[in-house]
């Protein structure tokens, strides 16, 4: 019992933070990166790994139509990757795959990091 009250609590700590069992991890290189104004949530990318779990998929959506990343955090993701995209860097994003339906069935990028 004690063990479970625990868990429960340090679940609910992260739970601010944007941690969630849905959340995958992945370190890629950008192989191509695609601004649509009609698919996959108006920018997506083709990276060089498949996203694991649900996703499935090479392509991830960065949601620059604000369907699920709100106050323009998916343009940002994006500009993000169009950087290390430009000087050929890998990325490491985590994607959430619990919003597969709102952007083509593509997972959708909700924090990105250029690696050195």
């Amino acid at each position: 019992m004690k063990l479970f009250f625990l868990k429960t609590i340090f679940t609910l700590a992260l739970l601010p933070l944007g941690v969630s069992a849905a959340s995958l991890k992945v370190d890629a290189v950008a192989l191509k990166l695609i601004s649509s104004d009609i698919a996959y949530g108006g920018c997506y990318a083709t990276l060089s790994k498949k996203v694991a779990g649900v996703c499935n998929s090479t392509v991830v959506s960065f949601d620059c139509d604000g369907v699920y990343n709100k106050n323009g955090a998916g343009n940002r993701h994006y500009s993000t990757a169009l950087l290390a995209f430009s000087l050929n860097k890998t990325v490491n994003l985590v994607v959430d795959d619990v919003n597969l339906t709102k952007q083509g069935k593509y997972c959708t990028v909700t924090r990105i990091s250029i690696a050195q």
